[in-house]
């Protein structure tokens, strides 16, 4: 893969001195199909900014110095929202006088680290016309899981490897065969995104209305924006692309600073927020010993709901095929999709029919994870 086609690339920011000099490393390290850095006009990085105060503006102005071939600007929006800050970084892309070449978005967090060829992956797949969105693999670090050997062991367990990178699977010896929900489930129902690394056409983003804060009728906000702007694209019948080749990693600090509220899934309720701190032995050490207690049965829970249900709910279509891993919960799935999906209307409505789907047929997808399992096994011999 050899395209360069420019690629805009939008982080929010808030107080990250910790983080936006590996960010912006990883960004400005970026290779093109020949192995060689990208060179100037390929890759812009727009730096949404909640009015810092700490040394992340700084840490921007050091990492010019280093990649003087990598554009970065800097916006400032008033703190509080992932979504306010994405949409004033994808207007600035769009807008006629600051658009510049590149016809390409990407949506990105900044503790996250990429795959070198993440960007040449981007362009080469739309110069090739056959897409309009991407979405991308993505884990914890293999480092982290090597610090966390109850907490892996556990995660394997009662999840599977489905959050697993393949070098912490064999590191462990995990067995595959074993594991009750795995990355096949991306490939089947192409993975929601993850903002870690969720790329799309100018075009088709501005077909879709673009980033929106989403409310449900009590007035509380829909999260996950890049899941809520994926469901607007595929009413827009936009082709949507999972690749798992060039994945990212992103930081665990959301499990290390909030373990309870990140496997309940209910991490992200509070917007664009501030975790702070330098990851410590003493934090391994405190996950590692919470590990045991931890109750994970939200977190199969949340793989059903997001990996599972979400994608079908958002596009029926993805359930030909894949009745196997629905079980005896496909018909009724099916039907009840069928029956509403022509009058789902937002962002709010997708996920609430999606919840009451897990609460009616979530254990029996469960189970059907858990037929799958005892077939690859009993095909062992």
């Amino acid at each position: 893969m050899t395209s360069l086609l420019p690629v805009d690339v939008v982080v929010p920011v808030l107080n990250e001195a910790h983080e936006i000099a590996g960010y912006l490393d990883s960004v400005g390290g970026q290779l093109g199909g020949d192995g060689a850095t990208l060179p100037s006009g390929v890759l812009r990085v727009i730096v949404v900014d909640s009015f810092s105060s700490d040394g992340t503006l700084a840490a921007i102005e050091s990492a010019r110095e280093r990649h003087p071939q990598l554009e970065i600007v800097v916006l400032q929006e008033p703190p509080g929202s992932h979504v306010d800050a994405r949409r004033r970084g994808a207007e600035f892309a769009l807008a006629p006088a600051t658009s510049g070449a590149g016809a390409i978005l990407a949506s990105t967090d900044v503790d996250t680290r990429f795959h070198p060829g993440w960007i040449a992956d981007v362009g080469a797949r739309f110069a090739a016309g056959t897409v309009d969105a991407v979405t991308y693999a993505g884990h914890y670090p293999a480092t982290f899981w090597a610090q966390v050997p109850r907490l892996a062991a556990r995660y394997f367990a009662e999840v599977g490897t489905v959050f697993f990178p393949p070098s912490t699977i064999a590191a462990y010896a995990f067995d595959a065969d074993e594991a009750l929900f795995r990355d096949e489930l991306f490939r089947a129902f192409t993975r929601v995104p993850s903002d870690c690394a969720w790329a799309y056409s100018k075009a088709a983003y501005a077909a879709a209305g673009g980033y929106l804060r989403e409310r449900r009728a009590d007035g509380s906000e829909v999260m996950f924006e890049g899941r809520n702007l994926r469901f607007r694209l595929d009413r827009n019948r936009a082709r949507v692309a999972y690749v798992d080749t060039t994945p990212f990693e992103t930081s665990p600090r959301r499990l290390l600073f909030e373990a309870e509220q990140f496997l309940a899934g209910t991490a992200y309720s509070a917007g664009l927020v501030a975790i702070r701190g330098q990851v410590t032995a003493a934090h391994l050490a405190a996950l590692e010993e919470l590990a045991s207690s931890l109750d994970f049965a939200a977190l199969r829970s949340y793989v059903v709901k997001h990996y599972v249900l979400l994608p079908a709910v958002s596009r029926p279509a993805l359930l030909d095929g894949n009745e196997r891993f629905l079980g005896e919960a496909f018909e009724p799935v099916r039907s009840a999709i069928l029956e509403q999906h022509a009058h789902l209307d937002g962002a709010a409505a997708v996920h609430a029919l999606t919840d009451t789907l897990v609460e009616r047929h979530g254990a029996a997808i469960v189970a059907a994870a858990e037929r799958l399992r005892a077939l690859r096994l009993a095909a062992r011999g």
